[in-house]
């Protein structure tokens, strides 16, 4: 309507107009009235803000059962060998997952992934598919010695 004053979208607008402005009390008296000032607002904004960035002590909870189990295991992968435009060059899981089991290694779960990297969409070039499976911290050597590496999260 023309002739009345058009009022911020929200309190925050305000805020940052009043600050930008150098000003910390508020434009229209209508809002004033009805709200706090802005250094009224700036000071707990700011506390909140300084103690949502300081580290909380917390006591580490003892690992018990399959919690202790998990901590002991790690991710290891190897591509699967699988190309663009070509059907049936991926190696499925329990093939690869042989491999770990014949040296000896114990898997726990397994599953398939991407190694998220970018590449040329060009037929013959690698998919990026990998086989992923979790196994004992203790056997990592020999996953390693048969061409897996170390999931890093």
């Amino acid at each position: 309507m023309p002739g009345l004053r058009q009022r911020p979208r929200n309190l925050l607008d305000n805020v940052f107009r009043s600050f930008r402005n150098g000003d910390l009390s508020y434009p229209d008296s209508e809002t004033r009235m009805s709200t706090p000032t802005a250094p009224n607002i700036a000071a707990p904004l700011i506390l909140a803000t300084l103690l949502a960035t300081l580290p909380i002590a917390q006591a580490e909870e003892p690992q018990t059962g399959s919690d202790a189990a998990v901590a002991d295991q790690i991710e290891v992968y190897r591509p699967d060998g699988s190309v663009q435009c070509e059907s049936g060059g991926a190696i499925p899981l329990a093939q690869m997952r042989k491999t770990l089991t014949d040296a000896g290694v114990v898997v726990h779960s397994e599953r398939k992934a991407d190694d998220g990297l970018m590449r040329p969409a060009v037929c013959g070039a690698g998919t990026g598919a990998i086989n992923v499976y979790s196994i004992d911290v203790d056997h990592l050597e020999a996953a390693i010695a048969q061409g897996f590496r170390p999931l890093l999260h």
